[in-house]
């Protein structure tokens, strides 16, 4: 009886593990490699797959059991539904459709109902003066991105892709690096990865040093902005916020997004490369679009294909007329503002980006004069800033709320140099824990690092141009030279070596400081 403390502080410290907890850097994964490369010398061939599977379990289970029951849930249902589909012959055809229909349906229901039931039931209550309690269900982590990934694997298989064995189909989604946020992966890219496993030390190297830029990226940047966020989006009910603040707290917030989610897809990236697996590109430098479609080439490159190939073309993409081409457009881009949580500000969001493209379609189809870069890039991204506002906010008051304050409808900050530099000393010594949104010279220091970030995000090349990755899927094959070439080239050796040990030293430091959350996995 004595040792069960040390076994429940020894569970809690693992529960919920992260990519970014110690745990999981320096204890899950040097013994799931050591596991995997001990697996590779093994004569048997399924060895190394079981291993990796073991270890994705394991990594799942540690947030949720009662979650780990409905991904096995949704697996069954998948595989043996699509194992019905397959054994029916062309001659079949209504019977194969009806099957496919049946486990999209399904796969949509269970989606729905863990992720919408509650917010359909809590707006119609809204509108109706109905009653009802909610269920409080949880929403089952990642269920989003593996829902997704089912379709993709069921329409690709009526459509007549090879057969998948229950080890591949297992490991193809629940490997641990894309089952909580993606990348949304398509079998054709990954399962004739599955053919054989080995360990290499490019792979490792490449691996390490993806993930530790990965590693900076989300928490010496996206980490310490979310204080600034917090105070500006939250506090907004208790107070005015005038337009400097207002403005950037979106900004803090746009580029807190932007680098958790670049951050955590490095980290993705790196550790399937560890293993030997290439994921796709899901990221790639968004904030140099110079417009909003270039936008969402660039921003969640998968999420974007699968809405474009699952939802769009199927809808009659741009093959039926102008306005039913740019009602497609709009209902893929409700849809997807809904994917991403259950929120009347998130179909706002993606209301936004829809009217966005349309507008943007127009002008290009229409309209005889082109923008420059120079000036088609800063709208680009001050349309998405906007746009971040319900994305963020917690209701629609609140968007309303911060998007008049940027209008300057709550008045205009007046400089002051009175006591200022106390409090930007207090607030670098906490690491911006105790921020508030006040105090003038932090406004101007403020001013001065969202100009920074912008920098970063536009003049820099992006880690897969760094990395000089060369992934064989179009989904970002398209992209690798298209914002020139980069000056900065990643090699091994003991520079690199020295300045990824230096980056990887000061996220464990700054780590220590700062509570780390991956927004993305939320969704």
């Amino acid at each position: 009886m004595g040792g069960m403390p040390f076994f429940a502080d020894v569970a809690s410290y693992w529960s919920s593990v992260t990519f970014v907890d110690r745990a999981f850097i320096f204890g899950f994964v040097p013994a799931a490699l050591i596991a995997f490369y001990l697996a590779t010398k093994s004569r048997w061939q399924l060895l190394p797959g079981a291993v990796l599977i073991s270890a994705s379990l394991i990594f799942y289970i540690s947030w949720s059991v009662k979650f780990f029951l409905i991904l096995l849930l949704s697996m069954g249902f998948n595989f043996f539904g699509r194992a019905w589909m397959a054994s029916r012959d062309e001659k079949e055809a209504r019977l194969r459709r009806g099957i496919l229909a049946v486990i999209v349906i399904g796969n949509l229901s269970a989606l729905f109902f863990f992720k919408y039931f509650d917010f359909f039931l809590e707006s119609y209550a809204h509108l109706t003066g109905f009653r009802y309690e909610s269920l409080a269900i949880g929403l089952p982590l990642g269920i989003s991105f593996y829902t997704f990934q089912e379709i993709t694997l069921a329409v690709d298989a009526y459509a007549g892709a090879s057969k998948i064995g229950l080890l591949r189909y297992v490991l193809f989604i629940v490997f641990f690096p894309h089952l909580i946020a993606g990348p949304i992966v398509q079998h054709r890219e990954m399962v004739p990865q599955f053919t054989h496993f080995r360990v290499e030390l490019t792979n490792l190297t490449i691996g390490a040093s993806l993930f530790t830029i990965g590693l900076t990226k989300k928490v010496c940047i996206a980490d310490t902005l979310a204080p600034i966020v917090k105070s500006v989006f939250d506090g907004t009910a208790q107070g005015q916020l005038q337009l400097g603040w207002a403005w950037l707290g979106v900004l803090a917030y746009a580029f807190q997004i932007y680098f958790d989610f670049s951050g955590y897809s490095d980290m993705a990236l790196g550790l399937g490369r560890l293993f030997g697996i290439k994921l796709p590109i899901n990221f790639f430098s968004p904030y140099k679009a110079l417009d909003i479609t270039d936008f969402w080439r660039r921003w969640h490159m998968t999420l974007s294909r699968f809405l474009r190939e699952y939802l769009y073309i199927p809808l009659g993409g741009n093959r039926r007329g102008l306005m039913r081409r740019e009602v497609n457009l709009m209902t893929v881009m409700l849809v997807g503002g809904l994917w991403h949580g259950a929120n009347w500000t998130f179909v706002l969001w993606g209301g936004l980006h829809g009217l966005f493209l349309v507008v943007n379609r127009v002008w290009r189809e229409r309209s005889p004069w082109h923008m420059p870069g120079m000036f088609a890039g800063p709208l680009t991204f001050l349309c998405v800033v906007a746009a971040w506002v319900p994305f963020r906010a917690a209701d629609i008051a609140t968007t309303f709320a911060i998007w008049k304050a940027m209008i300057g409808s709550n008045g205009i900050e007046g400089l002051s140099l009175a006591g200022v530099f106390a409090e930007l000393v207090s607030f670098l010594a906490t690491l911006g824990e105790s921020f508030k949104p006040d105090g003038h010279l932090a406004l101007i220091a403020m001013t001065l690092w969202m100009c920074t970030l912008y920098g970063l995000c536009t003049a820099l090349p992006n880690s897969a141009q760094i990395m000089k990755l060369r992934h064989p899927w179009p989904a970002s094959r398209e992209f690798h030279y298209r914002d020139g070439n980069s000056r900065i080239y990643w090699h091994p050796g003991s520079v690199w070596g020295s300045v990824l040990g230096l980056m990887f030293g000061l996220s464990m430091l700054v780590s220590r400081q700062l509570p780390q959350e991956f927004l993305y996995w939320k969704f």
